[in-house]
């Protein structure tokens, strides 16, 4: 119920806005209509006592950093890389295609194999869950029902315990770049240099080291594109676990 009243109110939202260079410009029934293309995902944590309660539609999605180089990740990442998330998408009517980019020239659609990720037709999108992205969910603005969802029924639920380390949620742009391991080693050097000034915030520098490794990372380049969408929330818990990783350089 809470992911429907979300995607409502973007829908009210979007019909108040102004007309952007984002806008999409649909012709229906002989008139231009115009509707903008923004969407979003949402990766939300509850703590209650000593148990986090996540929810996430998209592929902005968690880990837990665990005792001894452990972690909890979750593998119902909502993009086209989900093989039973492709398969919903097609049943539901969807089509699914390879997007080469082909520099100046802009980009083509082919379906024949390609290292390229797949994306959503209609839509062109390679998240298979979304808020927004009404273009994709709407027929009158191009898009076709239930192909695109915004709702996501699944709960994860971590004990937290003194084995717990922290909780990061970030979006595709840290993802698609950094693997979990990659983002433990950052949190750890960063902690290490950030100490050397003891007027600096630390678990701001912490976040901004791992959005600033992600965003230099040669996956962009070799994808010939820029990083976007690198958001990151780091929730670090004093437990024995911390404090035998970093002692008591996150204290607060």
């Amino acid at each position: 119920d809470v992911w429907n009243k979300m995607d409502e109110r973007f829908l009210s939202f979007q019909l108040q806005r102004s007309p952007s260079e984002k806008m999409k410009i649909r012709i229906t029934s002989g008139s231009n209509e115009k509707f903008h293309r923004d969407g979003s995902t949402a990766t939300v944590c509850l703590i209650v006592n000593n148990m986090a309660y996540i929810a996430f539609i998209g592929d902005s999605c968690p880990v837990c950093f665990l005792t001894k180089d452990k972690n909890i990740t979750y593998g119902d990442v909502h993009n086209t890389g989900n093989m039973d998330e492709v398969k919903r998408v097609a049943a539901a009517g969807g089509k699914l295609k390879h997007q080469d980019s082909t520099g100046a020239k802009g980009c083509f659609w082919r379906a024949a194999a390609s290292k390229a990720p797949l994306r959503i037709s209609p839509g062109g999108l390679l998240v298979t869950r979304a808020f927004g992205d009404f273009h994709a969910k709407i027929p009158k603005y191009g898009g076709k029902p239930d192909v695109i969802l915004h709702t996501y029924d699944k709960i994860h639920s971590v004990q937290i315990t003194e084995d717990t380390e922290q909780i990061i949620l970030a979006s595709d742009g840290i993802w698609d770049a950094m693997s979990a391991s990659d983002m433990r080693a950052t949190i750890t050097k960063s902690v290490l240099f950030a100490r050397a000034d003891e007027k600096e915030d630390i678990y701001s520098t912490v976040v901004f080291r791992l959005i600033q490794d992600a965003t230099d990372s040669p996956y962009w380049a070799a994808n010939k594109t820029v990083a976007d969408n690198t958001t990151v929330v780091l929730m670090h818990f004093h437990t024995r676990a911390s404090e035998k990783r970093f002692g008591s350089l996150l204290r607060a």
